[in-house]
């Protein structure tokens, strides 16, 4: 499974790679397009995190690590029961999950889940509150 696990950080880590430098250093388009569509403004988005130790007999020491790491991150955060919800610029969240993880396996995991979900809109930020604002 650790396979499997660097496979997975070696495909986000190529793809996220890949975006920034296309943000960075634009390539030439056989496509006319408009320079909005060819790059991502750095804006808010939202991250949601869930790490899932596997075999492991006692995982919250695990997950409590993980969490530490975000909180060292400084990216805003809020602690839910079955995963970690983040706000702010993509690259940022990215680094807090890959030190969460990190963290993760120095705490004593062998094998981890991770289930990333993100949210993302094209020209304007993602906050938090404004998915759950209405129901506080």
């Amino acid at each position: 499974m650790c396979l499997n696990l660097r496979f997975f950080e070696c495909m986000y880590t190529r793809f996220f790679v890949n975006l920034f430098q296309a943000r960075t250093h634009p390539q030439p388009s056989t496509v006319d397009r408009p320079p909005s569509t060819t790059t991502m403004p750095n804006k808010n988005v939202n991250l949601s995190l869930q790490i899932v130790p596997i075999n492991t007999q006692d995982a919250y020491p695990v997950i409590d690590e993980a969490i530490y790491a975000i909180q060292r991150s400084g990216v805003k955060h809020e602690v839910q029961p079955f995963a970690t919800l983040m706000e702010g610029e993509l690259s940022e969240l990215w680094q807090a999950v890959l030190d969460a993880k990190a963290a993760a396996l120095e705490a004593g995991a062998e094998e981890l889940i991770l289930n990333i979900q993100v949210h993302l809109k094209k020209d304007k930020d993602v906050a938090l509150t404004e998915k759950t604002e209405k129901f506080r």
